[in-house]
């Protein structure tokens, strides 16, 4: 990947002689608004990989190691196709009983109930994690998600998500590629809910008084070497009182083990003056 203004993509793609073809499928590579080289072309091996090692690993399904994932993409591109697969095509991908265990631990993952974040989550929009979908289900156009979600999908149009976007979304740029991703996956999504596995509910509001964490936000990126996963840390905010949030003016911490990354959060927060701590500091916090 190469990260550029998009203002400079024609005098980079001419000067540094990027390739304008995908090596992997010949689909036509272009530089997005956010500066990266990206395949156009849905179906590309690559792209279907990395939506599906995405889809097995937030849902915690143990087993769907890199082999599966590679010859799963070979065969299957959406999301609805690996649902609507059986016990026998799973062994069929990797010849292993391996394949059986791992069709019974998704079994397991997908009985669990599910928020509409995580369900879109689920999808791969690129740029796009869980924690940009919290408040999604409190919208106007999802508001009747969790009684009829098949529905309210079908209906959804790209404007609906310009005008009614995640708060956490402040720029025009990202609101717009946030439906252009949406839209891209709207009936993969609307198919696999038609499959009947997934339980979407709404998530429990648990109201906590006097939290160790109360009044104060949190965005977490890379590593969390003390906790474990981001998601757990995250679970932690809010069992304490927190909240969840992007980098922006406001945000009370950004936890990450590497304090002195160059990466685009740690430079904003430099710039906006919010402390930068380690995932050791976040959980001395909640010990108290």
């Amino acid at each position: 990947m190469i990260n550029c203004h998009p203002i400079f993509a024609n005098y980079i793609t001419k000067n540094l002689n990027l390739p304008t073809v995908c090596p992997c499928c010949g689909g036509d590579l272009t530089i997005t608004e956010s500066g990266f080289v990206e395949c156009q072309n849905m179906s590309c091996k690559n792209k279907v990989k990395h939506m599906f090692a995405e889809f097995f690993t937030k849902l915690e399904v143990e087993g769907a190691g890199e082999g599966f994932i590679e010859n799963l993409a070979a065969e299957k591109k959406t999301i609805t196709e690996v649902l609507q697969m059986t016990n026998s095509d799973f062994y069929n991908v990797i010849m292993s009983k391996n394949g059986y265990k791992i069709h019974m631990n998704l079994q397991k993952a997908l009985a669990k109930p599910m928020t509409l974040a995580k369900f879109v989550s689920l999808f791969d929009l690129r740029g796009f994690g869980e924690k940009k979908f919290l408040d999604l289900d409190q919208l106007e156009p999802f508001k009747c998600f969790y009684e009829d979600p098949a529905a309210t999908l079908t209906v959804l149009e790209r404007k609906d998500l310009i005008k009614h976007h995640p708060a956490s979304m402040v720029s025009e740029e990202v609101i717009k590629k946030f439906a252009d991703e949406f839209m891209l996956k709207l009936w993969d999504m609307v198919d696999a809910i038609g499959t009947g596995l997934f339980k979407l509910e709404a998530a429990k509001k648990v109201e906590v008084k006097d939290g160790k964490l109360t009044g104060k936000s949190f965005c977490f990126t890379g590593k969390a070497e003390a906790i474990g996963s981001r998601s757990k840390c995250e679970e932690l905010v809010i069992a304490n009182g927190g909240t969840i949030s992007s980098v922006k003016k406001g945000l009370s911490f950004l936890v990450t083990d590497d304090t002195e990354s160059g990466s685009s959060k740690n430079k904003k927060a430099k710039e906006l003056g919010i402390p930068v701590i380690t995932s050791f500091e976040f959980k001395a916090m909640i010990e108290g």
